[in-house]
């Protein structure tokens, strides 16, 4: 009592006393293989459209047969209809440049590529339509899927809209550049080293203050560059400690050291350090100034200083003593001029006894 499909064929044969015949072939396997295939027609086009890059196939005459959903969005079709035209017809709505800005031919086009034979892995170039304002970057990849005679089946091209990432590259290469100016036009020394204590950076500043070359040092540790010998250990040490547990006394202060150039000779520094996110990195820049001459000039000041200060004690000294030479040569004055009134005095004391005595 089962069922089944059939395909059922019935023919006249006049020949043979009018007698009729009828052909039934069962189709149980060839609607199975059909219904097999209709379910994964369903699963693949479920897959495409849900990819979340955009794909455009198109048939072996370049005839574009479908958009992903991606595609639809990414191109800004509303619906499939407006997609429904032939390779020829979509340049008459798009243009495709190079990210310099050159216009690419029609055969320049990435499907068009595809469709001649060529695999495309990664082609990044600008697109823009010429009915709106609408301007995109796109990378575009491909190629042709072939039969077993290595005739074309189809082509089909995917699409991932590209635009944010390159304006955030390019955002990135400003800001790197600007970096990069400051840094070498900084007059400061600016020595950039890893997590494994490795010199990454060395400035033009850094050069002229100790004496090498920025590839003589990339890749060397602190130790075996700008270090004094006896302090390597401890630098070490420290660094050391501070990569494995974070601590340390180095990062956000100013400190003044002693730093070695490249002929030996030694000379103070004045450092300060941070540490900066560097792809996903830690890493450590150290902003370092010769303070030679402000030493030089400290000591000169001192002396100065010291010699002042002698200077104003001696003058003080000798103020002193004129002073108390001065306190004497007053006494001496008051007396005198004691000794001078008490005679004026006697004086005019004996005047008067003189003159009652002529008087008399």
């Amino acid at each position: 009592g089962t069922r089944v499909p059939v395909l059922l064929g019935a023919s006249l044969i006049t020949d043979v006393d009018d007698q009729s015949f009828c052909f039934v072939l069962d189709l149980t396997n060839r609607k199975q293989v059909e219904e097999a295939l209709r379910k994964s027609e369903m699963r693949f086009r479920t897959v495409v459209d849900n990819l979340a890059e955009g794909l455009i196939i198109c048939d072996a005459n370049g005839k574009l047969t479908h958009w992903n959903s991606t595609a639809l969005d990414l191109f800004g079709f509303s619906n499939s209809d407006e997609w429904l035209r032939g390779m020829n017809e979509f340049d008459q709505y798009f243009e495709l440049l190079t990210l310099d800005g050159q216009p690419l031919t029609f055969a320049e086009w990435p499907l068009t590529r595809i469709m001649n034979g060529e695999v495309i892995h990664t082609c990044d170039l600008r697109i823009r339509r010429s009915d709106m304002e609408w301007n995109r970057i796109f990378s575009f990849g491909g190629s042709v899927v072939r039969d077993e005679n290595n005739n074309t089946l189809l082509g089909f091209l995917t699409v991932i809209d590209i635009t944010e990432r390159k304006q955030a590259e390019a955002e990135l290469q400003a800001s790197q550049g600007l970096l990069s100016g400051i840094i070498n036009s900084a007059l400061d020394a600016i020595i950039t080293i890893d997590g494994e204590n490795r010199i990454i950076e060395f400035n033009p500043a850094a050069e002229q203050i100790f004496g090498y070359r920025r590839s003589e040092v990339i890749g060397r540790s602190l130790s075996d560059t700008i270090i004094p010998t006896g302090f390597q250990a401890d630098v070490n040490d420290g660094l050391t400690r501070y990569f494995e547990i974070g601590l340390g006394r180095v990062l956000n202060q100013r400190l003044e050291l002693t730093a070695t150039r490249a002929d030996g000779t030694q000379f103070p520094v004045e450092l300060s350090a941070t540490s900066i996110s560097q792809d996903g990195k830690i890493v450590y820049a150290g902003f370092l100034r010769d303070i030679t001459e402000r030493k030089r000039a400290e000591v000169n000041l001192k002396r100065a200083n010291d010699e002042l200060e002698l200077r104003v004690e001696r003058r003080t000294s000798e103020l002193a003593q004129i002073n108390k030479t001065l306190k004497g040569e007053i006494v001496e004055r008051q007396t005198v001029m004691g000794a001078l009134r008490e005679t004026v005095v006697q004086l005019e004391m004996a005047k008067e006894d003189s003159d009652r005595a002529n008087k008399a």
